[in-house]
């Protein structure tokens, strides 16, 4: 099926290059010559249909019609087609010729007609240019029904109860007539198929077959000129070599072939009583309800094709979603194992400090400072610019660069991580499959939706991704500023009062010790070896915890804030990939009601043929 509409669809677009007119012209004649069949059939004498049989064509009918509403699949000549065959079930049997041009398909039907007036033109040539639709009249008549259509009324037997159809060459030079002929197909109850010995099943031929045989039409073979092969042999080894090809491509072993000679009358009665038998009113009644059926199963065999096609590229799109959020995931978990290291470097610096703290009090508070200490006029200031410079000498810059890097590396494993989103869905697996969706389309009109939706989330989702590394790009600089800057708002401030309460805190304590009472001590050198120690003891302990507790303060505001910009940046992150994730698993729902559907109506379909046979066996 897939090979023919891929065919059909490169003529179509060599007829729409050449002449887009032409092309038009086609679609106009087309629905002119469905049209045509429905209304004309309406006042063919002897209808087909027996009465016992209506609710068969009830059920039928039925059966189609809601196809056409639940299954949202279906592609608008699908639709139309389904409803052109629930329209046409209880009409006229449809016997159409074809076969390549100068096979002897006019031929063939003056032939078994029987008229005395030639009743399709025959030549060298590709005579046949339009469709002729053979029907029963009480006169001759003639009706030009479109460029691409004429009707035939004659007073013979063999169009009672049937139509018969001659059309164009499946090779013809003029596309058009290739077209018309394809698109007559589906609509046929039963098909004579016309070769010659001269080019017995040519590969044109044979894709033709399969065409037929994808929609699943009762085939009868007939090898014509079979009058230009002298030696049985020969005539054997063509007859062999059309049935061996036949049987394969239809999958019938049963197939009818028939040789004749339609010029020299060889082989006609034989073929003529075979289809007055084989084709009687119960088999053409038979064949009647079974090809509406036979069209929804083909039509449905196309369509399981294209939901096993859409099965594989969202298995493929799943793969890889589970590559974006495992990167994702995986940016949250080395995130956080980074972060300590992050803060590691702020902690260093409060250690640092702390260390700094043991040397100044080890430095000034020992007797030798002591005399120093209580007589000079500036041994307060001192004691304060020293503190400063050796204990909280660059504390606040220090830990400023330390956030500003922190900012820095967050912004730069956020755009990281992204880059990596982008380049996944910039893989080649993307591609290649997105390639195939547009290239390898079973049916456009129907993979239309599909392949548009899904390609423009893919679209957008790359769009944004290049939009944020864009902008992160151009602003990285003045997006660690701000987020340094938010950061500082609410945790430098606090920080920078708790590192100046340490040093407060470090002078009163200094300012507290009761240096005069010591002078006063009898036992000075005694004291200031046991009390001075104690005391440095003591004032480094109420310093180090004041220190400890600005570290931890600042940490916890530190984490707090990482937290909250990891979480909005990984929550940025999934919303970007949310709509494709949302697309995958809709369209997965989608498929998943397809198929069902489409099974339920396959056992229905199944159903209805076995009563079809039942109600009308074979033999």
């Amino acid at each position: 099926m897939s090979l023919c509409l891929s065919l059909c669809r490169q003529q179509i677009l060599r007829c729409r290059l050449n002449n887009y007119s032409n092309l038009r012209s086609i679609i106009i004649h087309q629905r002119r010559l469905v049209s045509h069949l429905s209304d004309s059939n309406v006042n063919q004498n002897l209808p087909l249909l027996d009465r016992s049989h209506h609710e068969l064509v009830k059920r039928i009918k039925n059966l189609l019609i809601n196809v056409q509403t639940d299954l949202k699949l279906l592609s608008a000549p699908d639709k139309k087609l389904l409803n052109e065959a629930q329209m046409n079930i209880d009409s006229i049997f449809l016997l159409v010729v074809v076969g390549e041009f100068n096979s002897g398909k006019s031929q063939f039907i003056n032939t078994l007609l029987n008229e005395k007036e030639e009743v399709c033109p025959t030549g060298i040539l590709p005579t046949t240019d339009v469709i002729h639709i053979l029907k029963y009249g009480t006169k001759r008549k003639d009706v030009i029904e479109s460029d691409h259509v004429k009707s035939i009324y004659l007073p013979n037997e063999w169009l009672r109860q049937t139509n018969i159809v001659d059309t164009p060459g499946t090779n013809a030079i003029l596309q058009t007539h290739q077209q018309i002929t394809e698109h007559f197909i589906p609509r046929s109850d039963y098909i004579l198929f016309v070769t010659s010995v001269d080019r017995p099943f040519s590969e044109s031929e044979r894709l033709f077959l399969v065409r037929i045989h994808e929609w699943r039409k009762k085939v009868l073979i007939i090898l014509n000129k079979i009058d230009q092969i002298q030696q049985d042999v020969d005539k054997e080894k063509i007859l062999n070599y059309v049935r061996t090809n036949a049987r394969q491509v239809l999958d019938d072993t049963s197939v009818p072939i028939f040789p004749i000679s339609a010029l020299k009358l060889i082989g006609i009665n034989e073929l003529e009583n075979y289809l007055r038998t084989e084709l009687n009113d119960k088999v053409k009644l038979r064949l009647k309800l079974e090809n509406p059926l036979g069209i929804a199963e083909s039509i449905f065999d196309k369509y399981l094709l294209i939901v096993q096609e859409r099965k594989q590229i969202l298995v493929d799109d799943e793969q890889v979603l589970i590559i974006l959020y495992n990167d994702i995931d995986q940016y949250h978990r080395q995130m956080l194992d980074d972060f300590k290291f992050q803060l590691n470097k702020i902690d260093n610096i409060f250690f640092h400090m702390v260390d700094n703290l043991e040397e100044f009090l080890l430095e000034y508070i020992k007797l030798s400072r002591l005399i120093p200490t209580l007589f000079s006029t500036s041994s307060s200031s001192e004691v304060k610019v020293q503190f400063n410079n050796r204990v909280n000498k660059n504390i606040e810059q220090d830990i400023n660069q330390c956030v500003s890097n922190l900012c820095d590396w967050l912004i730069e494993r956020s755009n990281r991580t992204v880059h990596q989103l982008n380049k996944h869905l910039n893989s080649n697996t993307i591609h290649i499959r997105r390639q195939q969706q547009i290239n390898q389309n079973t049916i456009s009109e129907v993979n239309t939706d599909f392949s548009i939706s899904r390609q423009k989330i893919l679209n957008q989702l790359q769009t944004q991704c290049q939009n944020i590394l864009y902008k992160q790009k151009t602003a990285t600089g003045a997006q660690a500023d701000d987020l340094s800057a938010s950061i500082r708002s609410t945790m430098i401030g606090t920080a920078a009062i708790e590192v100046g309460a340490v040093g407060l805190g470090a002078l009163a304590t200094l300012a507290s010790f009761d240096w005069t009472g010591l002078l006063g001590a009898s036992l000075i050198g005694i004291l200031g070896l046991y009390l001075i120690p104690m005391r440095r003891l003591t004032i480094k302990q109420e310093m180090k915890d004041r220190i400890d507790k600005t570290r931890i303060d600042l940490t916890t505001q530190l984490e707090k804030h990482f937290l909250q910009e990891l979480d909005l940046n990984e929550r940025k992150m999934r919303e970007l990939i949310m709509p494709y994730s949302q697309f995958v698993q809709n369209e997965e729902e989608k498929l998943k009601k397809t198929t069902e559907q489409i099974d339920t109506i396959r056992k229905q379909i199944k159903q209805l043929k076995l009563d079809i046979q039942t109600s009308l066996p074979k033999k």
